[in-house]
């Protein structure tokens, strides 16, 4: 496509926001975001150069017009009048974590009058900035929210569902915390790219097509999320049906072998007077 520049695509990611993208501890960038930009880079063509670095410093480099895009973004109105968006490839939420002791937060609300960790330029951080009486404590990345949670610093940390739960099981304090209410904004999740950037935005859409096409996103979506499971709640549906289904057989069965002795009794007690 001669309308995208004939040069290296650079595109901006968190670096520490695992499992959609981080830098392991061997300098290895990797992830779900991370190894799907490159399946779209093979499939298009496209030079794609990875740049990681903090997520605040993400936003100001796409800004700035020094990346081309941004790897992985939740959509949201305010974002979608700054950036241009292709089709997601994700659908994320935002969840509320508190000591698995604490008895008052339930949900959002519960927040005020508390003090919160989240991370610079987060979903969250724009949220709770405009809710009364919450104390922010600002971090660089949500692993550090997390861990302030656990240190007991802070009443809770309002931050990405599986990247909260990715750091808490990674560091073995998953059974001191726990995720209070509903997921807060399950919202779209894909590329973000500058609005005057089209025709990049349209050939990265293409690119996502063709992962799918071809079963490449279905393998990475496997190795990152696991095999997606039946249902839960589908399932004890189809539990329950099958239950009743036999309740009714068994009682039709029951009806049955009543009549049949039923008449089993007349008929011996008709030869009985013959």
């Amino acid at each position: 496509d001669e309308s995208v520049p004939a040069r290296v695509v650079r595109v901006a990611g968190d670096n520490n926001f695992p499992p959609f993208e981080y830098v392991d501890e061997n300098g290895i960038y990797k992830g779900f975001d991370v190894d799907l930009l490159r399946a779209v880079g093979l499939e298009t063509g496209l030079d794609v150069e990875l740049v990681p670095m903090p997520w605040s410093e993400a936003l100001e480099a796409m800004n700035s017009g020094r990346v081309d895009a941004i790897q992985g973004m939740k959509f949201t109105p305010e974002r979608a009048a700054r950036y241009g968006f292709t089709e997601a490839y994700l659908t994320t939420s935002t969840a509320i974590f508190v000591p698995i002791q604490d008895a008052y937060i339930r949900q959002i609300e519960d927040l005020q009058g508390s003090s919160v960790a989240v991370q610079r330029g987060d979903f969250a951080y724009d949220l709770l900035l405009s809710m009364d009486r919450v104390r922010l404590t600002v971090t660089e990345n949500q692993e550090q929210a997390l861990d302030l949670l656990v240190l007991g610093k802070v009443d809770a940390f309002v931050g990405n569902r599986l990247t909260g739960l990715y750091f808490a099981q990674k560091k073995r304090v998953a059974e001191r915390i726990k995720i209070v209410g509903d997921p807060i904004n399950p919202a779209r999740y894909g590329i973000a790219t500058l609005p005057q950037n089209k025709a990049l935005t349209e050939l990265l859409n293409k690119g996502l097509a063709e992962t799918r096409k071809k079963g490449t996103y279905d393998k990475i979506y496997s190795k990152w999320f696991g095999q997606t499971l039946v249902d839960q709640e589908r399932w004890l549906r189809l539990a329950a049906y099958g239950l009743g289904v036999l309740a009714l057989a068994a009682l039709a069965g029951s009806l049955v072998i009543w009549r049949w002795n039923k008449s089993l009794q007349r008929e011996v007690s008709r030869r009985t007077r013959e």
